[in-house]
């Protein structure tokens, strides 16, 4: 027993000689660099440059900025830009009287800048304590004037939290507030209905996730709104009460209680949007979806995206509204009807049909904008086929009868299909007729019908001299730019001809990226 004393005694007396030679190699480290920073030579301004990129590229503080020598805490307590993000708040796990002295450091250090904020609600203590109010007291009651942009996130149930939070919100006034972001996955068992930024003049973006706080006194200065999670009804009331939107996105809308009629008149004109010009849709509620597509007009809509399970092509949910009872979300007018009222849509993204003849009617009425388009085909390969085949340009030769032509000022393609490893060729015969020239037959030899480039003697950037090839199409119109294909999930199975075809579009010009099973294809 003396030996094991002995012995552990001497453990706990190095252990401690060791954290005090750590601390004095650190001292002298600290000293050396402050007699012979190689930073020295550097004006401050370009310091403090170094620094703002240090901050965003490897996620640091200024703090640690700060901590390596007297001429970089300088430098880094007298630059406010280095300030202005503090994400998240520096709050421990439990939160402690020092968190709040720390946010007044940086509120401080950032003079008058505006100040993103990133307040994690979980940190706080789950009751009220001196520590957690003194946390929100240091940052709305006394630097709400100060907050550009505010972030409040949460992963877990927060009534007591959400509680402490939601008076000062009301309360406080910010003035400089030009974002707000509310992420709230446990949303408040209670709801607090007070109006929230009462006085918030400049507020112009806004991100509701989970949890939906009352904007009807600054709806009419709002031009970006992204909604996740929330009821439908919530989410086309905000849209409809918002004029002045640029840009709107609603994602994963959840079943609501209320009808479409608590909503819109099915006697009213459509609601138009005359700055809007970025709308994501990413969800299916059948009621919901005849509202979307009837009443909302979007008439300088520029980028549109529309995705996963929508159902104008699936069967009919069961309920329907009493007031629209000969409607249909397969109706084939509905959506048309709400494409054409579009006459500026140059971005494309879509994960909604599943019907070849859908896809390009779609792409039929906005074809004479389109310049960029995404989009995924999957569940029949027959109908990918069919598609792969429309989308291939045809040219007016003799030997050639007339073809529509579908999308053809389109300059980037971005297609994710479900289709087996031997259609591959399909895929290659749609990007070379839309980069490459028209071939037939050159020096007699007649090329393999499955493809129509050539493989070894032909440029990717001219065309093939043909006396009945209309030059004046080529001239007027672009070739295809960039493209991304997707094959999921079986890959792609190029043969070495269409492997050698494909880095002939590269080397031509053609940004081209193919995956094949979640991944690059490694011959490309």
């Amino acid at each position: 027993m003396d030996e094991i004393s002995f012995v552990t005694a001497t453990v706990a007396r190095l252990d401690c000689e060791i954290e005090r030679l750590n601390d004095h190699r650190a001292s002298l480290l600290r000293r050396l660099n402050h007699i012979q920073p190689t930073t020295r030579t550097l004006p401050p301004e370009t310091l403090a440059l170094i620094f703002h990129h240090a901050l965003h590229a490897r996620q640091t503080t200024p703090l640690l900025l700060g901590a390596v020598c007297s001429h970089w805490h300088a430098v880094a307590w007298s630059t406010p830009l280095l300030w202005t993000t503090i994400d998240p708040l520096p709050i421990r796990r439990n939160a402690q009287p020092s968190d709040a002295a720390l946010l007044r450091l940086y509120f401080r250090n950032a003079r008058a800048l505006p100040v993103s904020l990133h307040i994690k609600l979980d940190r706080l203590s789950s009751s009220p304590s001196a520590a957690s109010e003194d946390i929100l007291r240091a940052v709305f009651s006394e630097n709400s004037v100060s907050i550009g942009a505010l972030v409040c996130t949460s992963k877990s149930s927060l009534r007591q939290r959400w509680a402490m939070l939601a008076p000062k919100l009301a309360r406080s006034p910010f003035p400089n507030l030009k974002r707000l972001e509310i992420n709230l996955r446990g949303a408040p068992l209670s709801r607090f209905d007070t109006p929230m930024f009462t006085y918030a003049p400049r507020l112009s973006t806004v991100l509701f996730s989970g949890y939906h706080l009352p904007h009807d006194h600054f709806c009419d200065q709002i031009t970006v709104l992204d909604l996740s999670s929330l009821p439908v009804s919530q989410c086309l009331e905000s849209l409809v009460r918002c004029p002045n939107l640029v840009d709107f996105r609603c994602t994963s809308p959840r079943p609501s209680h209320k009808p479409v009629d608590s909503v819109m008149s099915k006697h009213r004109p459509p609601y138009t949007f005359p700055h809007l010009q970025k709308f994501e849709w990413i969800g299916s509620l059948s009621d919901w979806d005849i509202f979307l597509y009837t009443y909302i007009n979007l008439p300088h809509l520029q980028h549109l995206i529309l995705g996963h399970s929508h159902p104008l092509s699936r069967p009919l949910d069961p309920t329907l509204p009493p007031s629209t009872p000969n409607i249909q979300t397969t109706d084939p007018g509905l959506w048309k009807s709400f494409f054409k009222r579009m006459k500026s849509l140059h971005t494309l993204e879509l994960t909604v049909f599943h019907s070849a003849e859908e896809w390009l009617e779609v792409f039929d009425i906005l074809s004479s904008t389109l310049s960029t388009v995404t989009f995924t085909a999957y569940r029949d390969a027959d109908e990918i086929v069919h598609l792969l085949r429309a989308l291939t340009l045809s040219y007016p030769t003799t030997t050639t009868p007339n073809k529509k032509n579908y999308l053809p000022n389109v300059k980037s393609l971005s297609a994710t299909l479900d289709l087996h490893p031997d259609k591959s060729n399909f895929v290659l015969d749609m990007l070379c007729s839309r980069r490459i020239r028209p071939i037939m037959v050159h020096n007699d030899v007649t090329l393999d019908s499955a493809s129509d480039v050539s493989s070894t003697s032909t440029s990717s950037n001219d065309y093939l001299v043909h006396t009945s090839v209309d030059v004046e199409y080529w001239s007027t119109h672009t070739r295809l730019q960039e493209a991304t294909i997707k094959c999921w999930p079986f890959g792609f199975d190029f043969g070495e001809r269409e492997r050698e075809v494909a880095r002939l579009l590269k080397e031509g010009g053609l940004l081209l990226d193919v995956f094949g099973q979640a991944r690059r294809v490694d011959w490309l």
